[in-house]
């Protein structure tokens, strides 16, 4: 998801990724937050920002595009489908070339984790569809926002 300025102007699932210890919990939440609170803060600022850290939900993906809204930003959702065969690929090329930034991670575990992912409809790559309401309890995007992002996950 981009978000550019105009010129001048509730369920936990796990993060992929090595197990959750006992003193150190690991949720989706954890990296992806603390990177979308800096882009809108970023945007605050005038500045473009690209976040790229998800967006797994639906509901993630409303938050931030009206958290974009809210700041007059223009936002632009990208979605690339991937086969199985190739994110293996990518997988075995990082493990390969880089293995330091990453960790290891089965044929099963990519499965699973394809499988929780809610594939943005086209209305909201094109930006045809309207931000949804905030899920039931919750009376603004921003409320969700602090709710499932909480200063403490940053």
């Amino acid at each position: 998801m981009t978000g550019s300025h105009p010129p001048a102007g509730a369920s936990e699932k796990s993060l992929p990724g090595p197990a959750a210890t006992q003193d150190k919990p690991r949720r989706r939440d954890d990296n992806g937050m603390c990177t979308g609170k800096i882009g809108l803060r970023a945007l605050e600022l005038g500045t473009n920002v690209v976040i790229d850290f998800g967006l797994w939900s639906r509901d993630e993906r409303s938050a931030l595009r009206q958290a974009a809204a809210d700041l007059d930003a223009t936002v632009q959702l990208r979605y690339f489908a991937l086969t199985a065969a190739e994110q293996r690929s990518r997988r075995d090329r990082r493990q390969a070339d880089a293995p330091h930034t990453t960790w290891p991670m089965s044929d099963d575990e990519l499965a699973e984790w394809a499988a929780t992912i809610d594939i943005p409809t086209p209305g909201e790559v094109d930006g045809s569809e309207p931000v949804d309401e905030p899920p039931h309890g919750f009376t603004t995007w921003h409320e969700w926002r602090s709710h499932r992002w909480p200063p403490s996950v940053s």
